[in-house]
């Protein structure tokens, strides 16, 4: 080949094909060779040193910090677990007392007054036919022990609503709003749209007491003078609505946050039911509880 650079050759020729290519393989191989004194390289090395000490402690900051989060994310949830569990088992305590206390009126109270109430009514007649005067006396008895024997019956039907299970919702609602025409002299209404027996008990008397609740709420917070109850059926959800003409819900007045709106909420997470409470603007609360169909 007459010494000819073949190597050297190509080179030249990449030169010239790609001179950028080739700029930047010289000034690499430059850099490589460049001699570098012992000082800069140590003090690189300091550095890198420096560097990887401080990433290591960042790493392990960064650990740590993320375990404790871990730790109190895993306390919070262990904190409302807890919390659910309290107010579930209040819910419970608070439904066995209402049911005892409900019990002990009907079965207890109930018998008595009916008894004294038999008795007055046998002591009227007596009374009559010896033609005492007495015996009108002893008919006003009989009659206010019949009414004490009614209104206790309506107490214990509120507190422990025993026919639920005879009769079913639709008509426990139905004397719900019966009972509340009569107790506060306003205008109830209830209907029922569709098939909406319930055959779960505890699904029933949430329900209930759902509905008690927000009648409670419309009349002695609401000032309200008439309610719609309805309960439907449709779409795989058995709803229950409840609405009112009162003076609705302020963010000032707390009504969102209060401890009915509270009971509620939670009865209706119980069952796994969505749960609405509306102000409308021209007035007056809907209450919403959409139970799926199962």
């Amino acid at each position: 080949m007459g010494g000819l650079d073949i190597p050297g050759t190509i080179d030249n020729y990449r030169m010239k094909c790609r001179p950028e290519a080739g700029v930047a393989r010289l000034g690499a191989a430059d850099y490589l060779v460049k001699p570098v004194s012992a000082p800069v390289v140590l003090a690189r090395v300091r550095t890198h040193l420096m560097l990887l000490e401080r990433s290591r402690e960042l790493a392990g900051l960064l650990r740590e910090r993320t375990a404790s989060l871990e730790s109190k994310s895993h306390e919070a949830e262990a904190a409302l677990d807890r919390a659910s569990a309290a107010e579930s088992r209040i819910i419970s305590v608070s439904e066995e007392t209402l049911q005892k206390v409900g019990r002990e009126l009907h079965d207890d109270l109930g018998q008595q007054l009916t008894g004294i109430a038999f008795m007055s009514e046998v002591l009227c007649q007596r009374l009559r036919s010896r033609a005492q005067p007495e015996a009108e006396d002893v008919a006003k008895i009989t009659g206010l022990v019949n009414e004490a024997i009614a209104k206790t019956r309506k107490l214990a039907q509120g507190l422990y609503p025993v026919e639920l299970q005879e009769t079913g919702l639709p008509a426990m609602l139905e004397r719900l709003s019966r009972r509340t025409e009569e107790i506060y002299g306003i205008n109830c209404e209830f209907a029922c749209n569709g098939i909406c027996e319930i055959a779960d008990e505890l699904a029933s008397i949430n329900l209930y007491r759902i509905a008690q609740e927000a009648l409670n709420n419309a009349i002695k917070h609401g000032f309200a003078t008439k309610i719609i109850m309805e309960l439907s059926s449709g779409g795989g959800f058995t709803t229950l609505e409840i609405l009112d003409n009162g003076r609705g819900m302020t963010a000032s007045d707390g009504a969102q946050d209060g401890l009915g709106m509270h009971s509620m909420r939670y009865r209706a997470s119980l069952l796994g039911a969505a749960f609405q409470a509306l102000s409308s603007p021209e007035g007056g609360v809907r209450i919403s509880v959409s139970l799926p169909v199962r």
